[in-house]
């Protein structure tokens, strides 16, 4: 009988499942497809003191088994009170046990207040949590999903000094609280500038109130800040040359910015002119490299380009690859970042004899780059015979699982695997499900899909497709 969608679960991988007196417990505990197997195992780990219980308590999917064995947990001590109350899944079961959590003095407030999940656990408990002083106020006002309950209770945290608003400047969801309280914000000195101008969401608020900005906090306002905010390009195109007259702008911040290129682009000759581009912001940009390309030959000219940031800007392979005699002759290109760029394997793999010959890979950023696998596995009897590959990185990249299998009887039989790393690595399970799925499709789905199509009433619309088949005549 084929296992139904109800009982389907990750599993260990047969090859690493062979080898479990290798398996590192401490690491799979934190794997957040391990559970399964470790509910398996749960009497044999016990019994071998194999738990890893800070990691259990931290993974978001151990909750069910932690809630199924709460009395043994309990009664021997093993629950790690800080994990538990750090985990977001962990809400439900707090609420459950909530009496007896408080009674024996379990809880972790700054770790509860810090997880976007309980907010609705701080609104059924406030009463209490208030008079007892359990709330972690900065953790609350950073939480963008609090700001409803911060804006019901406004007037009880005002009364009591509660607000953080540094934090609550900073938070995304708070802008129209604090348009609302404007005024009273502005009399009581209780904008935190900087936050506010970093807040991406801030800017059309900011807009808004311009004027009273100016008159009343002219010597708050952030210009740092501001330059570095994705949303203000606009406000600053619009002050421009108030901006420029009065020195404001941060060239860093501003050449950084994905979102000022077309300012950039339009400002070009002045910001040449005046010495203003910072290189290093420019070449990191991901969307400068268009206006890089248009003024490569000025740029190399005048020996403007930053080649550490530009490498490692992954839209920069394109450039990279034009002007790859180029930059070779004149030894331009940092090989750390063009390793650890994830556009780069294609360009990598092109010149690989080349690179192998001048000694020019990394080798540690290459085997941290997700997207090298492919090549690893192409130059695997090389990277083995010249001792190249990095086992700690590749164990830990999830991709490289099916790299990892293909090669296991080698790599037990050398010790080449890292333990640690690979038993952190969620695809060493493989989730059921997807197996059933495809065997529901194929019997199932595609049985009835058959049936319909194939209907003899709807045979006479594929004899366009069968002329020359007397049968269909």
């Amino acid at each position: 009988m084929e296992k139904s969608f109800k009982d389907c679960k990750f599993k260990l991988r047969p090859f690493i499942a062979n080898n479990e007196d290798k398996i590192g417990w401490d690491c799979l505990c934190e794997n957040p497809n391990a559970i399964s197997f470790i509910e398996e195992k749960w009497n044999w780990l016990i019994a071998n003191d194999k738990m890893n219980w800070t990691g259990l308590c931290r993974n978001p999917n151990a909750i069910p088994l932690i809630t199924q064995h709460w009395d043994w947990l309990i009664t021997n001590d093993k629950i790690d009170w800080d994990g538990l109350c750090w985990n977001r899944s962990a809400i439900p079961l707090i609420k459950d046990k909530w009496d007896w959590l408080i009674a024996n003095n379990k809880m972790y407030w700054t770790c509860l207040c810090h997880s976007k999940n309980a907010i609705s656990l701080i609104v059924e408990k406030w009463d209490w949590l208030i008079a007892n002083n359990k709330i972690d106020w900065c953790d609350l006002c950073r939480k963008e999903i609090a700001i409803p309950l911060i804006e019901e209770k406004w007037d009880w945290l005002i009364a009591h000094n509660k607000i953080n608003w540094d934090d609550l400047c900073s938070n995304l969801n708070a802008i129209s609280l604090i348009a609302e309280k404007w005024d009273w914000l502005i009399a009581n000195d209780k904008i935190d500038w900087k936050r506010l101008y970093y807040n991406p969401n801030a800017i059309p608020l900011i807009i808004e109130k311009w004027d009273c900005i100016w008159i009343i906090a002219n010597n708050k306002i952030n210009w740092n800040c501001l330059c570095w905010n994705k949303n203000a390009i606009p406000l600053i195109e619009e002050h421009w040359d108030w901006l420029i007259q009065r020195n404001k702008i941060s060239w860093t911040n501003l050449c950084e910015n994905p979102n000022a290129i077309s300012l950039i682009k339009e400002k070009w000759d002045w910001l040449i002119a005046n010495n203003k581009i910072n290189w290093e912001g420019l070449c990191r940009n991901p969307n400068a490299i268009p206006l890089i390309k248009k003024h490569w030959d000025w740029l190399i000219a005048n020996d403007k380009i930053n080649w550490n940031s530009l490498c490692y800007n992954k839209n920069a392979i394109l450039i990279i690859k034009k002007h790859w005699d180029w930059l070779i002759a004149n030894n331009k290109i940092n090989w750390h970042g063009l390793c650890d760029n994830p556009n780069a394997i294609p360009l990598i793999e092109k010149h690989w004899d080349w690179l192998i010959a001048n000694d020019k890979i990394y080798w540690g950023s290459l085997f941290w780059n997700p997207n090298a696998i492919p090549l690893i596995e192409k130059k695997w009897d090389w990277l083995i015979a010249n001792n190249k590959i990095y086992w700690t990185s590749l164990c830990h990249t999830p991709n490289a699982i099916p790299l990892i299998e293909k090669h296991w009887d080698w790599l037990i039989a050398n010790n080449k695997i890292s333990w640690v790393s690979l038993c952190e690595n969620p695809n060493i399970f493989e989730d059921e499900y997807v197996a059933v799925c495809k065997s529901y499709f194929r019997k199932e789905i595609g049985r009835e899909i058959m049936q319909v199509v194939f209907h003899p009433k709807n045979i006479h619309k594929f004899k366009y497709l069968l002329d020359g088949f007397d049968w269909l005549d």
